[in-house]
């Protein structure tokens, strides 16, 4: 999620020799699409089932918000400058520390105590900040010397003439072909050792069908996250199903249903980069407000439920309709407003109906 993406994105900034912001302002509609299908899922579940949240609000100083926020302006500011990551990160670290102190200051006018706890900071930091860069250092050498094998062996050029053959021109199945590599690539990965491996293998072979470089990195970057929830190896739902004491099977089957529609969203600015922030106003305005009823429709669909269960005719025209208002077409738009449309006056007649009788008896 924009403005910092984690490291894979800064990798990808170098590999493609672009602004990081420029990365980050393309990812920005499609993160906020899936944040969207993750949100309203898990609201008409609580509906559904009747969760609700603690009545206790926690307080949030205003001194905690500060510790964030400056050292991030700090960044984005710099990187909009034209600076390097490194001097922004460099420059938003120092920002970080300087905040810190008066953020201790004002609390404790003690200047001893003060320069304990920012010392204290400064050294847990100092530490968990190398074992990260270890940890990364290990990750990417392990897939740079998968990459190198692959490289030797030819492997990476035979795979991408076998996408492209598979495909027959045919960019949809090349697409679609590459999306399965890069999800077994990504099997028990962290995302950014599956995007390197992604990158060098699948990449190219996108760019070779005429794809913009940008967009065919996203492309791959995207279905590398989205390996940690696709069964049958998903690290990310194991870790999940072991915290909620569930079934990892049917944990992973959830996820892919809550995520769906970032299964559909690489396919989508792949053919029309109006999500990504490209093209004319108009193209890309209609294209986010079909988009985010598109994925509110494929969630009811998934979830089965809108102020009372919907039936499976009702939920496979929500998927249908839902699936075409994410693509951005203007005919497929309407077709799926129709559908989507038809099957929500469904709904509400249902339950006007059922609340009639209810109330009758």
């Amino acid at each position: 999620m924009p403005p910092i993406m984690g490291a894979g994105a800064f990798i990808m900034a170098q590999l493609i020799g672009i602004n990081y912001l420029t990365i980050a302002k393309a990812a920005i509609i499609p993160a906020i699409l899936y944040y969207i299908s993750c949100f309203y899922a898990v609201h008409l579940v609580s509906c559904r089932d009747n969760i609700r949240g603690e009545t206790e609000k926690p307080r949030i100083e205003v001194n905690e918000y500060l510790v964030i926020l400056v050292p991030l302006a700090i960044f984005l500011g710099l990187l909009s400058k034209g600076y390097t990551v490194m001097k922004g990160g460099f420059w938003a670290t120092v920002g970080a520390l300087i905040t810190y102190t008066l953020v201790f200051f004002r609390s404790d006018r003690n200047v001893k105590n003060v320069l304990k706890s920012t010392g204290k900071i400064c050294f847990d930091t100092a530490i968990n900040g190398a074992n990260n860069i270890v940890e990364m250092c290990g990750i990417l050498a392990g897939a740079q010397i998968t990459i190198s094998l692959v490289s030797l062996t030819g492997l990476g050029v035979k795979l991408s003439d076998l996408i492209v053959s598979l495909g027959r021109g045919n960019l949809f199945l090349c697409l679609f072909f590459s999306m399965v590599v890069c999800i077994i690539l990504g099997m028990g990965l962290p995302t950014t050792a599956a995007y390197v491996l992604g990158a060098a293998v699948l990449a190219p072979a996108l760019v070779s069908l005429g794809i913009d470089p940008l967009i065919a990195h996203l492309f791959v970057f995207y279905f590398a996250c989205l390996s940690a929830i696709t069964p049958p190896v998903c690290v990310a739902v194991f870790m999940a199903s072991g915290l909620a004491k569930a079934d990892w099977l049917k944990v992973g089957i959830i996820s892919c249903l809550v995520g769906l529609p970032a299964f559909i969203v690489p396919f989508t600015f792949a053919y029309n980069p109006a999500l990504i922030l490209q093209g004319a106003f108009a193209e890309i305005l209609i294209a986010i407000v079909t988009a985010v009823i598109g994925v509110i429709f494929i969630d009811i669909f998934v979830v089965g439920y809108l102020n009372g269960n919907v039936n499976i005719i009702e939920r496979l025209l929500l998927l249908a309709g839902g699936v075409m208002l994410v693509i951005p077409s203007m005919m497929l738009a309407v077709a799926g407003i129709a559908m989507g449309g038809l099957a929500l006056f469904s709904i509400r007649k249902r339950n006007m109906i059922g609340r009639a009788t209810s109330y009758e008896r």
